[in-house]
């Protein structure tokens, strides 16, 4: 019985040398990572960017966005990308609709399965310290760092980059605009708040931008008037006050919210098709055209 308990042991004592060993050697992979980017123009925010502005019709782009995206995650990418020195970012085009402030986004580091894909995506640009002081699954937490870092090595940890332009072919036929709100926008029946955090952090990367020379372009993108017109009115007011406060600090704003597009347009009643993201993809960078030239 004494051998079998030791063998049990060494054997454990063997697979903890062996996870603590990859966690090292991630932890090092992930310290001297050094991400560089092609283009100066940098596309980013949720999935309504990632499915929004194709960077074939934007010159010197490049599509960041990742679903679900947060403006707290956001602030973190941007702020990790320009600490690269081989990085030169001139322009910032993220997305700014009423999904970017709704509450939702305040579950999505604390309710599983949410938590886990998006710990598990930006574990490597933001600390532990940083997450808890925001409010995270910490069992979450801790099984993305098992699987991410102790299992084996990986050089790269680059998931927060996303997969380039998300193409979505026409499905509206099989959205439903009250499911999309409701999922957005409400919990329990009740209206839900709006994301003080993500508020905070739209403002952070505001100044963030400034302080590093980085022109931002704020962009809402065209949605279906069966979703946007059953938003809460609450919600409604507080976009409206962020958009005055933009646009006093001098931010540009693209607000095509209201843009009439036909259904093939539309992937679902708030994202784009790979049709209608090439028609905004072009609007986008016809006014970047035109502000550069000036």
């Amino acid at each position: 019985m004494k051998k079998f308990i030791h063998k049990i042991g060494f054997a454990s004592l063997g697979l903890v040398l062996f996870m603590f060993f990859n966690y090292c050697l991630n932890s090092y992979f992930i310290k001297n990572q050094q991400t560089e980017l092609d283009s100066r123009v940098l596309l980013m925010g949720g999935s309504h960017i990632n499915s929004g502005l194709n960077p074939i019709y934007i010159s010197n782009s490049q599509n960041l966005a990742t679903s679900g995206e947060t403006y707290f995650d956001t602030f973190y990418k941007l702020k990790y990308l320009v600490n690269n020195p081989n990085n030169d970012i001139a322009t910032v085009v993220f997305g700014f609709g009423y999904n970017n402030i709704c509450g939702l986004n305040d579950d999505k580091y604390i309710k599983e399965p949410m938590s886990i894909k998006y710990i598990g995506r930006n574990y490597p640009i933001i600390p532990f310290n940083v997450f808890n002081s925001i409010g995270v699954n910490k069992i979450g937490y801790l099984k993305t760092i098992i699987r991410k870092m102790c299992l084996y090595p990986r050089v790269k940890h680059e998931e927060f980059l996303g997969k380039g332009f998300n193409y979505r072919l026409p499905n509206l036929s099989k959205s439903d605009a009250v499911k999309r709100v409701q999922w957005h926008y409400y919990l329990n029946d009740k209206v839900r708040k709006e994301s003080e955090r993500d508020i905070k952090y739209l403002d952070s990367i505001i100044n963030f931008a400034s302080i590093n020379n980085i022109e931002l372009i704020a962009l809402n993108i065209p949605q279906r008037k069966e979703y946007y017109s059953a938003i809460p009115e609450v919600i409604k007011r507080k976009y409206n006050e962020i958009r005055k406060s933009l646009i006093e600090r001098d931010i540009r704003l693209i607000d095509l919210l209201e843009m009439e597009l036909d259904s093939s347009s539309f992937a679902n009643h708030d994202h784009l098709s790979d049709k209608g993201a090439k028609i905004i993809s072009k609007i986008v960078s016809d006014s970047l055209s035109s502000w550069k030239s000036f």
